[in-house]
């Protein structure tokens, strides 16, 4: 709808629709439109250690003893991977739409089937 009502009054409106990527449209300088894209990167920005936090504690449950923690230099270095591996996906994957199907084809099936069976398993033995 907001595509719409942006593009609307555009003769080549079918062109700029037709894009798989609307953020990179020509918006004429429009200072709403930049706030926004700046708001965007200000979230994901700021959300990413919100990402990679549970994955070292997961990290970290898995890889020390019950009562220890990674060490400095074990933190560091499984930062630096989280974020290099973040930073890769997001360089190849050229569209949202494409990470979304990928996100959805490789937890759908843990979700609908291996979690399920995985805690009837646990709630048997």
């Amino acid at each position: 709808m907001f595509g719409y009502a942006t593009f609307a009054k555009r003769d080549n409106i079918v062109e700029i629709m037709d894009r798989n990527m609307i953020l990179q449209n020509d918006y004429h300088g429009n200072l709403v439109i930049k706030l926004c894209l700046f708001g965007m990167l200000m979230v994901v920005l700021f959300a990413c250690p919100f990402c990679v936090l549970p994955v070292k504690d997961s990290i970290e449950e898995i890889s020390c003893k019950k009562g220890e923690t990674l060490s400095m230099k074990a933190n560091v270095i499984w930062t630096f991977v989280l974020v290099s591996v973040a930073v890769s996906v997001a360089l190849i994957v050229p569209t949202i739409s494409d990470a979304m199907t990928i996100l959805g084809a490789t937890t759908n099936s843990g979700i609908g089937f291996l979690l399920p069976i995985h805690f009837y398993l646990k709630t048997q033995g």
